[in-house]
Order: structure tokens, then sequence, then C-alpha cells
């Protein structure tokens, strides 16, 4: 699976995870850990604020085609001064 790690102090906004496929399908239905994030046209972007811990992403197109994906999320360790 793929990681991201998120960065204290940075806005949550500048954070997001953006979600897209490559699909033929007209409409994509975005879930994350079984929660629907959105519904759009296959070639809008989805956006999903990410939290701490590990998620399963699941895309479902208008012909009911499904895929899944499993993202970590880590929060970035802070440097200690030298």
């Amino acid at each position: 699976g793929q990681t991201v790690t998120l960065i204290p102090g940075v806005p949550a906004k500048q954070q997001l995870v953006p979600l897209t496929a490559a699909t033929r399908a007209t409409t994509l239905s975005w879930f994350v850990d079984g929660a629907l994030v959105g519904t759009a046209p296959s070639n809008q972007r989805q956006h999903w604020l990410p939290t701490v811990g590990v998620h399963e992403i699941v895309v479902a197109d208008d012909a009911g085609r499904k895929a899944r994906r499993t993202i970590t999320v880590a929060l970035a360790q802070q440097r200690s001064a030298p």
C-alpha cells in the first residue's frame, strides 16, 4: 500500500489526498473505511482529509465495478534540534 505523511503545523486543506481513477465510467463514488467521501463525474477529483491510521479506499463506478487500495497515514516525526 501507499503511505501518506501528515506534517504537523501544515493546514489540513493543504494535506488533502486527491482521489482519482482511470476509467471509461461516467460517475465514480469514493469510500474510505466504508464511509462515502463523494460522488462525482469521473473526470473530477475527489479530495479526502486523511487521519492517522490504516484506511481502505474503495472506488465504485456507475456499472458496479469496484477497486480497492489500502493506504497508511502517518504523522511526521518532529526533528529535535542539534
